[in-house]
């Protein structure tokens, strides 16, 4: 389980949802799997219609984190070089990092955009990597290549050095998740308490009010007719709430 606890609520008028803070780490077997579901979400999202796989040369740099960060340096050139001669061509993307069975770094990638030489890529991938095995594919389900380039992180936690495990180019998203979770809390207030989130579960069904809860911990439910307010252990932001009403 997740060593954080507490909750943050969020009031939108008469609507309340109540979330447990949680460490948000890969390495943990509760939040890895939040955030694989929200990367498999974004990859699909982006609406790809290519998966690219590149490789790396063992025989290239000295350790696997190494090549890693010349694999995503590479990555990022071959994107340039590909705008500069095509201008006109769209070319957006979400690239993850994969760990083969010796350790060695892949780079799967969902990209949106125009076709991209499979001949051209290859000879980019030699000369900046000397790996020019490369692989290029038409998405026909989206959904199911993303769940295929994020199957790993649940699992592993895929880390090389200090690389990302994943990153996408500034338009892939037509909304990016933080404005997209701007947009949703606008006019909204906040509250935070250092209790488990149970305890405030617990608490709302023994007011009888009908409260609905997820696999995840988050649980919400609709303030009764004339009460414009969380009970009062929902304190405001950086206070902590005291005992349960009795």
């Amino acid at each position: 389980m997740c060593t954080k606890s507490g909750v943050i609520v969020k009031l939108d008028g008469q609507d309340v949802v109540a979330f447990p803070i949680k460490c948000n780490a890969w390495t943990c077997p509760d939040c890895s799997i939040e955030r694989r579901r929200r990367l498999i979400k974004e990859a699909k999202d982006g609406n790809p219609n290519r998966f690219i796989t590149l490789t790396v040369n063992p025989h290239w740099f000295g350790s696997p984190d190494e090549r890693a960060a010349r694999l995503s340096k590479a990555w990022r050139l071959v994107v340039a070089a590909f705008r500069h001669r095509w201008p006109n061509r769209e070319a957006e993307y979400m690239a993850v990092f994969e760990a083969t069975k010796l350790g060695e770094p892949h780079l799967h990638i969902v990209w949106r955009g125009a076709f991209m030489p499979q001949k051209w890529l290859s000879r980019q991938m030699r000369e900046r990597m000397g790996a020019p095995v490369v692989d290029i594919r038409r998405i026909k389900k989206a959904a199911d290549v993303a769940e295929y380039v994020t199957k790993y992180f649940s699992k592993r936690a895929i880390r090389f050095g200090n690389c990302k495990r994943y990153w996408r180019s500034k338009r892939y998203l037509e909304v990016s998740p933080a404005e997209a979770r701007k947009k949703r809390n606008a006019g909204c207030v906040f509250f935070r308490s250092t209790r488990h989130w149970t305890r405030y579960f617990h608490w709302i069904v023994q007011l009888g009010w009908e409260v609905t809860v997820n696999s995840y911990g988050r649980f919400w439910f609709t303030l009764p007719a004339g009460i414009t307010h969380p009970p009062w252990w929902f304190l405001p932001e950086g206070q902590v709430c005291g005992a349960p009403p009795t």
